[in-house]
């Protein structure tokens, strides 16, 4: 099957090199980065509808994608951070299906809490609540205003979810250790300085050392940022290579 293809556009060298362990010609290889760091992110959409959330009133750690097994986790660490830490723990699960699910958990913490959709969010004047995002397309939105940013399925193992969105935004990213959906890039990224790795055991020391320092969050919001920057450019090397293998299909074709 691999001799049938003129050209593989692959990501990174481990990438190109399992492909020739498999039997893929190597000079029919090309590395041309990963298409991941291409993201675009869309101007605000939806801030007017988490305006009254007030997250601007203490720390805010904004959770996303978060998956089973996790938010107990982030909640109970949330809960344990000393009292000079007060702000909100903003929780977006991955699935709408599992809103009841974590709502219920949120229940359970002791902690006050709402959800994104009531109308009328209580203000935090001192201590730590929770606020359940129980919709869609917010996401980037409360990133935007977030601290620092947990980036799920990573502390339980599903292999993690995409941080680049938060490290476009100049956030400080968090993740578990089970990254390997995401490999290349949270590795680009922890080397860089824009991401921490952490476990259920360090969460909650990590989420305070970080909290507590928000020059370190800036310095790890602006490397990833710049990792970002640095790296982008990947789709129009997959275009270009993709025009020239046009041309030289058809300049070979015999045209009747």
């Amino acid at each position: 099957m691999l001799q049938q293809l003129d050209t593989l556009l692959l990501q990174d060298h481990a990438s190109a090199r399992r492909f020739t362990l498999l039997g893929a010609a190597p000079e029919r290889i090309k590395v041309v980065g990963n298409l991941k760091y291409d993201v675009v992110i869309p101007p605000p959409q939806q801030l007017d509808k988490i305006q009254h959330s007030q997250l601007d009133q203490g720390y805010c750690l904004v959770c996303g994608s978060t998956r089973p097994g996790e938010e107990s986790i982030l909640l109970q660490a949330w809960a344990q951070l000393p009292d000079t830490i007060s702000g909100t723990l903003v929780l977006v699960p991955r699935h709408p299906q599992r809103f009841t699910e974590v709502a219920d958990l949120c229940d359970h913490s002791g902690l006050p809490w709402s959800r994104i959709s009531d109308p009328e969010i209580t203000p935090i004047t001192q201590g730590r609540r929770l606020i359940l995002v129980d919709a869609m397309g917010l996401l980037l939105d409360l990133y935007r205003l977030a601290d620092l940013v947990f980036v799920g399925g990573s502390l339980a193992d599903y292999g993690g979810h995409n941080p680049l969105e938060a490290a476009a935004l100049s956030k400080a990213v968090l993740m578990g250790p089970y990254c390997y959906n995401n490999a290349q890039v949270c590795s680009q990224l922890e080397a860089v300085g824009g991401l921490q790795i952490t476990t259920a055991r360090h969460v909650c020391l990590n989420l305070q050392t970080l909290l507590l320092d928000p020059a370190l969050c800036q310095r790890m919001g602006q490397a990833g940022y710049h990792l970002v920057q640095q790296q982008k450019g990947t789709l129009a090397r997959h275009l270009q290579h993709i025009r020239d293998q046009f041309y030289i299909q058809h300049r070979n074709t015999k045209v009747t």
